[in-house]
């Protein structure tokens, strides 16, 4: 590895979180740094799946550092098992790694340990070693200021210390700041108690943690959150990071039937529909989805991950797979940021992840939000509310998401001049922040100065 300063990268073990710490890591590995990357069991494979689709032109200079994370395979399919690993199994991991490689030879030691914002316990570790550290925000800035607005949040009232809500209402936490339902806020909107109070207590102590830490990053831009970055200045955007093109090289397969039909089709009139990988959709819900992009009567590419969907009956000789109509296209996988970039799509209906939202907004295509957990309800706030660059679902009184509905905002957001224009409009915003001499952009360059210094 050479004298270069080393940077140990630690992220939380969920695809989410790992997608923009390896993009961060590629781009310390362009800036002149040694990066490890430190993989557990349960997310080792991933790593390498995601590592493989982006095919990262300088991956094979990112160490992977794999930790065992004591988990069976059925217990890594339990979300608080995980929880409990990341708590109690990965920090004694994490400075052995450290231990090991800072032991074995003087020009690869640790010089600076970069955490994901969730994982203080890093930050801690790294403090009682002498190491330099930062953490980094894989979701919006508004998510470290709903934890930053904790104490205040209790001493109002409005939550109770151990995380459940003393009563449902609406706030904002600035004026500036997207208005939300207190039972969206982050550690509120699991379905899980345990989980519930897991990250909530974790979050208290995040705060006390991100004292310690020497920068606190953020994948997001200045424009995309003013008034979250007027709360918290000492937050830094890098983002929106992206796979940009130069370093976005791959043609799989996949990627190769995904684009080639997206090129059957006219300029913006496709709808993409694509849930991440945590949504889970109950069957009456699925079917409704299947229908409402039938009824829509517009090409669709849809990403479904799993085979245990019962989709209605000759649904898919109907329109996904009738060669003679070419209507619509379901797939296992896309490779999202291409597809967000491609000229036939049209709008984007997403659950709302971050690393979705943020590569939708750099697309300048519209939205249609469906969020289902955690941080995403928030997203949708900014897309619906305050960028105005997209519409949300309403529910019937069971629920549900008709497929009237679905139709029927598929054609409003699809049809919508003002949308597109605002679209277009956050597109460039993004852009300026990561170009040459953009504040994203030069806030990076400080941050490796930083680490080289």
């Amino acid at each position: 590895m050479g004298n270069n300063p080393h940077a140990l990268v630690v992220p939380y073990p969920a695809e989410g979180h790992i997608i923009p710490l390896l993009e961060l890591s590629q781009r310390l590995v362009k800036g002149g740094l040694n990066v490890t990357f430190v993989s557990t069991e349960y997310i080792h494979e991933k790593v390498r799946e995601i590592m493989a689709s982006k095919d990262y032109d300088m991956v094979e200079q990112i160490n992977l550092a794999l930790v065992k994370d004591g988990l069976s395979l059925e217990e890594r399919k339990r979300p608080g098992k995980l929880s409990e690993s990341v708590l109690k199994i990965m920090p004694g991991k994490v400075a052995e790694v450290i231990e090991q490689i800072n032991g074995s030879s003087g020009d690869q030691m640790i010089t600076c340990v970069v955490a994901d914002q969730s994982l203080g316990w890093a930050l801690d570790i790294a403090e009682r070693k002498g190491i330099k550290r930062a953490a980094f925000c894989p979701a919006a800035a508004a998510m470290l200021v709903q934890g930053f607005s904790i104490p205040k949040l209790i001493d109002e009232g409005i939550t109770n210390k151990d995380g459940t809500l003393a009563k449902k209402q609406v706030i904002k936490l600035s004026p500036e700041m997207p208005a939300m339902d207190t039972s969206n806020l982050v550690w509120a909107s699991l379905g899980n108690t345990d989980m519930q109070k897991y990250v909530f207590q974790l979050m208290v102590k995040n705060n006390t943690s991100v004292k310690k830490t020497d920068w606190l990053l953020c994948n997001s831009a200045y424009d995309l959150e003013p008034a979250a970055f007027k709360l918290a200045p000492q937050i830094l955007p890098v983002g929106p990071l992206l796979s940009s093109h130069k370093y976005f090289k791959g043609s799989s397969s996949s990627t190769s039937s995904c684009l080639k039909w997206l090129d059957q089709h006219q300029p913006k009139s496709v709808v993409y529909i694509a849930f991440g990988s945590s949504t889970i959709l109950e069957p009456t819900q699925f079917v409704e989805l299947a229908l409402g992009l039938e009824l829509s009567n517009r090409p669709f590419l849809w990403v479904v991950r799993t085979d245990n969907n019962d989709f209605p009956n000759g649904f898919l000789e109907r329109v996904a797979n009738n060669t003679t109509t070419n209507r619509g296209m379901v797939v296992k996988w896309a490779p999202q940021e291409k597809v967000l970039g491609h000229s036939s799509v049209g709008c984007f209906v997403s659950h709302c992840g971050w690393n979705s939202t943020v590569e939708g907004v750099s697309s300048g295509v519209p939205f249609l939000c469906w969020p289902y957990f955690a941080d995403q309800f928030v997203n949708q706030s900014y897309v619906c509310d305050v960028w105005r660059v997209g519409l949300g679902f309403d529910r019937d009184e069971n629920g549900v998401i008709t497929r009237d509905e679905i139709r029927s905002k598929v054609e409003r957001v699809m049809c919508d001049e003002e949308i597109k224009g605002m679209a277009l409009e956050l597109k460039k915003m993004a852009e300026n922040s990561v170009k040459e001499g953009g504040s994203s952009t030069t806030n990076f360059k400080a941050f490796v100065e930083w680490i080289k210094s």
